[in-house]
């Protein structure tokens, strides 16, 4: 049995007025697809470029984690995208692109959906998917690379490999209830939603996508712990500020994590 997504299937997928704004690549295999679009020119602003593969021989996560992308069992995907000015709440991307998957993934019939400070796509307990952002500079403004990584159905050799990496418990689109997805269909609706969350954050930056991050918050009342500066510290998740910082209760103090500062997970 062949899994995985169909060139031709996603081009036909895809809404004609994306279409229109996208310079779309996919390959059967690639190291990473950030790193390719990392090594293209920056893109004409209002245009995407898309690219998306069967499988990577080099994926890479947040902090310089491997990200396995076992043939045909996930949706592998990254876009570029050139903003023309930078905005100041440029760091809370990553979470306006994690409201807009869930969303995508919802309308393709997932269930159980939460999102993860600051770059996770949780369910039933386990990373389903992540985020990876890098960027560049483009005159005043910035080239942005959106990585994206979506376990579709994880055979047993990688949710092993996974698990030996550390971190939340593997999960697929079958713990989300989705048994038998068409890849296509859902990558196709994935790469529309990113398309509208990169002009909407343009425009009107986190603020915009904040209210549907925070009803999606797995963490928000729970006892977390992190790692800053060598040092273990815990508190009680309190949602996110305006800027996209986690807000932590420590003894009745209220902080600000930035994602680039912490590693963060539940507190046993």
């Amino acid at each position: 049995m062949r899994y995985g997504l169909d060139a031709h299937s996603l081009r036909a997928a895809l809404p004609v007025a994306t279409v229109a704004r996208i310079d779309l690549e996919v390959f059967e295999s690639i190291d990473s697809t950030n790193a390719h679009l990392m090594r293209q020119p920056a893109t004409v602003p209002g245009r995407m470029a898309v690219c998306v593969a069967r499988s990577q021989t080099a994926g890479r996560g947040r902090q310089g984690r491997d990200w396995i992308s076992p043939d045909g069992r996930g949706i592998y995907l990254s876009v570029g995208w050139t903003f023309e000015q930078l905005r100041t709440d440029a760091p809370a991307l990553s979470l306006a692109v994690g409201v807009s998957l869930l969303k995508g993934l919802v309308e393709s019939g997932a269930r159980g959906l939460q999102l993860k400070w600051p770059n996770d796509l949780v369910t039933t307990g386990g990373k389903l998917g992540g985020i990876l952002i890098e960027m560049r500079p483009a005159g005043a403004g910035a080239c942005v690379v959106v990585g994206v990584g979506i376990n579709v159905s994880l055979p047993p050799s990688a949710r092993s490999q996974i698990k030996a990496l550390g971190g939340l418990e593997p999960r697929d689109l079958a713990d989300a209830g989705l048994h038998h997805p068409d890849e296509s269909l859902i990558g196709a609706r994935l790469v529309d939603v990113l398309l509208d969350a990169l002009e909407r954050f343009s425009l009107h930056g986190f603020a915009a996508f904040r209210e549907a991050w925070l009803q999606a918050d797995s963490l928000y009342g729970q006892s977390v712990e992190w790692m800053q500066a060598g040092e273990r510290l815990t508190g009680i998740a309190r949602g996110i500020g305006p800027d996209g910082s986690l807000l932590v209760d420590r003894a009745g103090i209220i902080e600000r994590l930035v994602a680039g500062d912490v590693t963060l997970r539940p507190a046993a």
